[in-house]
């Protein structure tokens, strides 16, 4: 069952091509990571927003690489261009 996580972040209004920088180079790991599908990251022209929507071949795969993030650093970086903790959901797809 793959599951779908949805990351909000509300950059600071300074930060937010940093940001964006910062995830060029980010990213590739991020595709070469155990279990990862696909991310697209989503941005609204009129805010500060930006979206992370990512697909996971499972929930333990994106905690895997949530936890790996974190002990590089990288999370922290990301946070300290945010106005506000991140919000993160994620769901599970049901098949029916």
């Amino acid at each position: 069952m793959s599951m779908t996580a949805i990351l909000e972040a509300n950059v600071q209004s300074d930060k937010k091509q940093a940001l964006l920088d910062f995830l060029a180079n980010a990213l590739k790991e991020t595709r070469e990571y155990p279990g990862f599908i696909s991310i697209s990251i989503l941005t609204d022209e009129n805010s500060n927003t930006v979206i992370f929507y990512s697909q996971w071949q499972k929930p333990s795969d994106y905690q895997s690489y949530l936890d790996w993030r974190t002990q590089k650093g990288d999370l922290a970086t990301i946070i300290s261009m945010l106005k506000t903790e991140p919000v993160i959901r994620c769901f599970t797809e049901e098949v029916l």
